[in-house]
């Protein structure tokens, strides 16, 4: 009995990643679409690189009215979460599974996660 429960909630965490990864494929298609514009060169706009952080990347494109590039940051953003969520649920998969020392590594994975995400990103 314990192991269809713990069989079903794998199962759970295998569907949640692979539609969501789906869902957020789809978002950025969307966004990238809807940028698609056939009286203008495209890559005028990066004819000279300009550094800018991702926060203000996303106010730009916000005073732009550019919602299509900022929902392709979206499903980016949707993207880049699948991974973080994989490790919490795996955590409390052990947790519910009375696995302490499995939820203690899954836990610093995360926060390994967290700590390059946070190193690797200029907000």
């Amino acid at each position: 009995m314990r192991d269809a429960r713990l069989e079903a909630l794998e199962l759970f965490i295998a569907k949640f990643l692979r539609y969501g990864v789906l869902i957020a494929g789809a978002v950025i298609f969307v966004g990238w679409m809807s940028q698609i514009n056939f009286h203008r060169n495209v890559f005028e706009e990066f004819h000279v690189y300009q550094h800018m952080s991702l926060g203000d990347t996303l106010s730009f494109l916000w005073l732009q009215q550019s919602y299509g590039l900022l929902l392709a940051y979206v499903g980016l953003i949707l993207l880049i979460s699948l991974p973080l969520l994989r490790v919490v649920m795996t955590a409390g998969l052990f947790l519910i599974e009375k696995d302490y020392l499995m939820a203690i590594c899954a836990l610093l994975v995360l926060g390994g996660l967290a700590l390059s995400i946070a190193l690797g990103f200029e907000i």
